[in-house]
């Protein structure tokens, strides 16, 4: 073989490596793009992690901003509410309150006036029914009448100003001067025992619930009239009861 030929077969070769190089080289660079492709990849997803991080921060800021908002707005009014339903049940109780102790006193004034009226009143019960006479009850007949059926009272005729006669109980009731007169034709009911007329103070409707209680105390006491301090609290006689008798033996 001439040198001709030989060089012509190594330049071939050569040439023949320098082309077969090539695919070797490009997968190196493609792999050295694909890492440069996924590592900016890789970058932008971290910045977008942080971004959204960053985001979800911020978020989480200002909704604790709103909640804490909230409830300092929510306190607020709770303390606002209490405040005026605390004024307004106050408010409430003094009014009940202030009624109560109003339509009370009202009403111990109004008691006071009616037994600042009767105070000097005595009611005679047991009274015929022809007592008081015909047609309008005059002073001057009445009281004689009223004499004639209790003999056994001393009468101060001059002590008693008024003759009234109640037609729902038949009842007189006698006014005195004064209270010292009251209480000395008081005095005599125990006068009455074993008759059918009795005295009794002249009540209103609260002293009669009074009574009521007081009669009880009298009866279990086995008394027939109380009289404490100087005052005639309560004096009733009526006659009493004949006990039943037991039936003799057939």
């Amino acid at each position: 073989m001439s040198m001709a030929t030989r060089a012509s077969s190594r330049n071939k070769l050569t040439f023949a490596g320098v082309v077969a190089t090539p695919p070797k080289l490009d997968n190196t660079i493609r792999l050295q793009n694909e890492v440069e492709r996924l590592r900016k990849e890789n970058d932008e997803l971290k910045q977008r992690i942080v971004a959204i991080e960053l985001r979800l921060t911020t978020m989480e800021k200002d909704k604790k901003e709103e909640i804490e908002q909230m409830e300092a707005k929510l306190k607020k009014t709770k303390v606002d509410v209490e405040t005026t339903l605390t004024k307004a049940v106050k408010n409430h109780v003094q009014e009940v309150i202030s009624n109560k102790v109003e339509s009370r006193v009202a009403s111990t004034l109004r008691e006071r006036q009616r037994q600042d009226d009767i105070a000097l009143n005595v009611r005679i019960g047991g009274l015929p029914s022809c007592w008081k006479g015909e047609g309008d009850i005059e002073f001057g007949k009445a009281l004689p009448l009223i004499q004639a059926a209790l003999p056994m009272i001393q009468w101060d005729e001059e002590a008693i100003t008024v003759v009234t006669h109640e037609y729902r109980t038949n009842h007189a009731i006698l006014t005195l001067k004064t209270k010292s007169d009251r209480i000395r034709l008081l005095q005599q009911s125990r006068l009455l025992q074993d008759t059918k007329f009795w005295f009794a103070e002249d009540l209103t409707p609260a002293q009669h619930k009074q009574k009521k209680v007081e009669l009880q105390k009298v009866r279990e006491a086995g008394k027939w009239a109380v009289y404490r301090g100087g005052k005639a609290i309560i004096q009733e006689f009526r006659t009493p009861k004949p006990a039943s008798l037991p039936l003799a033996p057939s």
